[in-house]
């Protein structure tokens, strides 16, 4: 209710927060922590639709909240399966028109269309399977079908090799070296910076200017471009070149892209955490040392989603 008593409007069914199947055979995903969404579109899929329909309905099963997939890039996963499913479908002669049609010929014909593609055909069945146990409507051999074990994955001639002991120090030696010039280059900059605004240095070149402009926006000046190839878009103002590139410019007081790799190469090798968990870590941290000059510890929130069952 309103504080003047009128009853407040309530969002719509089909709001920006709707989960799951909507209008237009589009299942939408979010990730288990809230952080983010995506929207799958099955109307796209090249099989009948009523096998769309099937698809849409068993994807949106098999990502509903609390079947297992806390991720997106699980989500993912599962939609390619359907994707790669479809595609397959189509190029059959007489492809099945509904969930009832399929048949365990199907499933066979799709591991053997993958099979010399990838080595990981295995796991796309697999996962295949996974799908299509939350269909609804399908024929008891296909049921059956589904319960079998998988294929194990194709190994190449040559195997793959972990790094020894040795070969991660090294890299995480290296890693730790390039965040080190990194963290020298910009706290140079920044007290550089802070002098000027503090009027203790003049800025005969507007270099200053250039740091603070980056510092406040994250980018250079640019300016609307009418004609050319980059008509319609900004580009950087042309006495910014004199300064060096645009990347140049921006790294005296942040990250480089080569340098954000390292910092995540660093962090995976000192947590043992994988990539999807390190890219969401947060830069908020508490340094649970004090500053007191004893070994530095930092504590930072972390998020590890619950292992969802996939292909084994």
């Amino acid at each position: 209710m309103s504080p003047r008593g009128r009853r407040a409007s309530l969002p719509t069914k089909r709001g920006k927060t709707a989960h799951g199947l909507m209008d237009g055979l589009v299942v939408r995903c979010f990730a288990e922590d809230g952080s983010a969404s995506r929207d799958y579109h099955f109307d796209v899929l090249q099989v009948a639709p009523e096998l769309r329909q099937g698809l849409a309905e068993a994807f949106a099963r098999r990502t509903a909240p609390g079947a297992g997939l806390t991720s997106l890039e699980s989500t993912n996963t599962a939609h390619r399966a359907a994707v790669l499913f479809s595609r397959y479908l189509a190029t059959l002669a007489w492809p099945p028109t509904q969930m009832a049609h399929l048949v365990p010929e199907h499933l066979d014909g799709f591991f053997d269309s993958r099979k010399d593609k990838t080595r990981r055909a295995g796991e796309e069945l697999a996962g295949l399977k996974l799908l299509l146990k939350h269909a609804e409507g399908l024929d008891e051999a296909v049921i059956a079908k589904l319960n079998e074990s998988h294929p194990r994955r194709q190994r190449g001639r040559e195997p793959k090799e972990s790094y020894s002991q040795k070969d991660l120090k090294r890299i995480a030696d290296a890693a730790r070296t390039d965040l080190r010039a990194a963290a020298s280059r910009i706290r140079k900059n920044r007290e550089i910076l802070h002098r000027f605004r503090q009027g203790d240095l003049p800025d005969q070149d507007r270099r200053m200017e250039l740091l603070d402009w980056v510092d406040r926006f994250g980018d250079v000046p640019r300016r609307p471009c009418t004609t050319g190839a980059h008509a319609g878009r900004d580009i950087p103002r042309a006495w910014v070149f004199k300064r060096g590139s645009v990347d140049d410019i921006v790294c005296q007081l942040h990250l480089s892209g080569m340098e954000v790799t390292a910092g995540i190469i660093l962090l995976t090798a000192m947590t043992g955490e994988n990539k999807s968990v390190i890219l969401k870590t947060p830069a908020v941290h508490h340094r649970a040392d004090g500053h007191t000059g004893r070994t530095p510890t930092v504590i930072l929130e972390t998020k590890k989603p619950a292992a969802a069952d996939g292909p084994t």
